[in-house]
């Protein structure tokens, strides 16, 4: 159920979160190489989206530390925002041990019923479909290695 704070708490709070995940990203980012500037290594696209997302956080906190007082409130707290973090969740845990395709599938359908408000036979059918697709694109054009699971 979504909670009422003030807009600068609520900022300041979405502030600190996207800057502890930038440095999340960078730390776990820094062992990988770093490649050359003709050959990116692995270690430049997590950097890159962790310096931005705490280039993000400064700014909000930024503005959460000028705005002062403010009468303004927000809600804290959603049903969709805590059904996409469950699921994403979860992904990350079934992703090796189920495989690529079935954790896709199974992701989009746990967003598309409830968030889209299909009918479930509906986001089977577009989940299945989804996860076919990403196998191909990834897995058959561009020789992504994914796990296939147990199947």
């Amino acid at each position: 159920m979504p909670r009422p704070v003030s807009h600068r708490a609520g900022e300041a709070a979405i502030g600190v979160a996207l800057l502890a995940l930038g440095a999340f990203a960078i730390a776990h980012a820094w062992p990988m190489p770093v490649g050359t500037w003709s050959l990116p290594g692995p270690r430049i696209f997590p950097s890159a989206l962790g310096a931005l997302l705490a280039l993000v956080a400064g700014g909000l906190l930024a503005r959460a530390i000028r705005a002062g007082r403010s009468g303004a409130m927000v809600a804290f707290g959603h049903r969709d925002v805590a059904i996409t973090l469950a699921v994403l969740v979860g992904v990350a845990f079934a992703f090796t041990r189920l495989g690529a395709a079935p954790s896709f599938a199974l992701m989009l359908f746990a967003l598309l019923w409830p968030l889209a408000r299909l009918a479930w036979w509906q986001a089977a059918i577009a989940a299945i479909v989804g996860a076919g697709s990403a196998w191909i694109v990834f897995v058959e054009m561009l020789g992504v290695q994914l796990p296939r699971g147990p199947f």
